[in-house]
């Protein structure tokens, strides 16, 4: 069986990592779990010179140790169109592969993304975890298909609510957000599922 490339993305602003102690946390847990890692190691050791002006989105691609360390600019894009899907694929690491994603979008082109279920409940889309607000809180997947670094630091300091959301039940919620690394919390104002 060929080895696994997985993926860590991180913002980089200011001249600074964004959360790496949350990508950290992945990234090694990742390693020890799919490779036996015994050593941690620090993302920040193998970022080199980080540019100090303007968002940018360093890809590190690695498997036991980094492969390969890509900075991009970013920009950021909101989706405002979902399609609700089902999908069982695992997908608990963060692989660099993901054609799985790329044949779903294919078969969904009136979307900009896919809202992704397993079993009838709310997972997250191929690029975010996701929230929903009632009654004055935020409700996250309880089982995501990855368990995003924002996400996790959300849930540690309290400002959501783990849940079991039936896809069927989005319209009993008064707002969406998607959330990830490089775009952080986002509310979105203006959405729809075709």
């Amino acid at each position: 069986m060929k080895t696994p490339l997985l993926l860590e993305t991180l913002r980089i602003e200011g001249g600074e990592v964004q959360n790496l102690l949350w990508h950290n946390r992945r990234f090694n847990r990742s390693r020890r779990e799919l490779f036996g890692a015994e050593e941690e190691l620090d993302l920040a050791d193998f970022l080199g010179d980080l540019p100090g002006e303007g968002i940018w989105r360093a890809r590190v691609l690695y498997t036991l140790y980094i492969e390969k360390v890509e900075l991009l600019p970013y920009t950021l894009r909101l989706p405002k169109s979902f399609a609700s899907v089902e999908f069982q694929d695992d997908y608990r690491f963060k692989y660099a592969d993901r054609s799985s994603f790329d044949a779903l979008k294919a078969a969904h082109p009136e979307a900009e993304e896919l809202l992704l279920c397993r079993d009838g409940l709310l997972t997250d889309t191929t690029i975010a975890n996701l929230a929903l607000y009632r009654d004055g809180r935020w409700f996250t997947p309880a089982r995501p298909l990855l368990e995003g670094t924002t996400r996790a630091r959300l849930l540690v300091e309290g400002k959501l609510i783990p849940a079991e959301i039936p896809c069927a039940s989005l319209g009993e919620y008064e707002a969406l957000a998607v959330m990830n690394a490089m775009m952080g919390f986002r509310v979105l104002e203006d959405w729809e599922i075709v």
